[in-house]
């Protein structure tokens, strides 16, 4: 806004006004196109050349009416609209459009000056400011990038983290769970077994058998197993049939596929052909 008003307060210094004010025209459209879809931060290759664009023509119309042979003073309100903006392409993720948008305005000022008898510190003066903040704000613009894949990375090692002590706790809690089951079907035989007066009978070595392959089938193959098929391959295997259950997986079945493979080997176990 404070461009344009320097704009409007040196009308007396340009040749004519309409070019001036069909410049503003232009700027206010790039202002508009770089600033369009704040907050998200990228923007597209095809807005940023837009924007450059026009700032080309806001440049050129403010320079055609500009005075010959002196320096216009505030007239010149159009290089900072062209600083602020390609600024914004700048920290936009449109680095390389900002910077050929710098060139294109640094080669306008240089025919200007030239062509108006300024020489080449009037090409200084007008490009000083442009070029100095964009310098400025590429090192700010590469800082926190910086900061921000730092922190993406900090935050991933935490996240990681996390889950690396969810993990480990779960597997605390299932070899818990998983003991405790094992002392409760295990627990009252082992007991018998210790006791150095009880007498083992052979329904008691049978049981110790069955508990035996029980524990075996679900280490090598806890997908297949629930109570019910646990019965069933005992039932097979009381008939003389050699049952082996093996899962290399490794991982847990989708409980879908577990109930077919489940239905499955109870059909082919129960049946007594």
């Amino acid at each position: 806004g404070l461009h344009f008003v320097l704009g409007w307060t040196t009308l007396d210094q340009v040749s004519a006004v309409w070019p001036v004010l069909v410049a503003q025209s232009l700027a206010a459209l790039a202002t508009w196109q770089a600033m369009r879809g704040l907050p998200e931060v990228p923007l597209s290759r095809a807005r940023a050349i837009t924007v450059v664009v026009l700032l080309l023509g806001t440049t050129l119309l403010v320079q055609s009416v500009l005075p010959v042979g002196r320096w216009p003073g505030y007239a010149t309100w159009h290089s900072g609209v062209a600083m602020v903006l390609l600024i914004v392409l700048l920290f936009r993720r449109q680095a390389a459009v900002a910077w050929a948008g710098v060139v294109v305005y640094i080669a306008a000022s240089a025919w200007w000056a030239f062509s108006h008898e300024l020489g080449a510190p009037a090409v200084v003066q007008v490009a000083f400011g442009p070029v100095t903040w964009m310098v400025v704000a590429q090192l700010v613009n590469g800082w926190l990038l910086d900061l921000s894949a730092r922190r993406y990375e900090t935050r991933r090692g935490v996240e990681q983290s996390d889950r690396a002590i969810a993990q480990s706790y779960s597997r605390l809690v299932l070899r818990d769970l998983w003991l405790s089951q094992l002392r409760t079907q295990v627990g009252p035989l082992l007991e018998r077994l210790a006791d150095p007066e009880a007498t083992l009978t052979e329904a008691d070595l049978a049981a110790c058998a069955a508990l035996e392959r029980r524990l075996r089938d679900g280490l090598r193959a806890a997908n297949l197993l629930t109570e019910g098929t646990q019965d069933v391959i005992e039932a097979a295997r009381s008939r003389g049939v050699e049952v082996s259950l093996v899962d290399s997986r490794g991982s847990a079945l989708p409980e879908a596929v577990r109930a077919a493979l489940r239905e499955a080997l109870v059909r082919a176990l129960a049946d007594p052909a």
